[in-house]
């Protein structure tokens, strides 16, 4: 498990590899998702606070998206869960 590093988020799926070569070489992105800005968008225009946890199963470029994804996808979700219950544990001890 990695945990830190920048990361960016937008309205689109991405599965091109210039693009993911781009975003790394402009904003030292590690990570790209498709869902984290529509509800940190949401947070902000109702005054909430937001944090995103992600569980990462795949490479955006990297070919055959679906086989990552079902290669990652469960160990990505135990990793985002245990992040998760950490940070509750953590914000309960104050």
């Amino acid at each position: 498990m990695v945990a830190g590093g920048n990361g960016v988020s937008g309205s689109a799926f991405v599965n091109n590899t210039e693009l993911r070569d781009y975003v790394y070489a402009t904003f030292e992105a590690g990570v790209l998702d498709c869902e984290s800005a529509a509800v940190a968008q949401v947070a902000w225009c109702n005054g909430k606070p937001f944090v995103a946890v992600r569980g990462l199963s795949s490479l955006a470029g990297a070919g055959d998206g679906d086989k990552l994804y079902t290669a990652f996808n469960q160990l990505a979700s135990d990793n985002a869960a245990a992040v998760t219950l950490g940070l509750i544990r953590a914000l309960q001890m104050g």
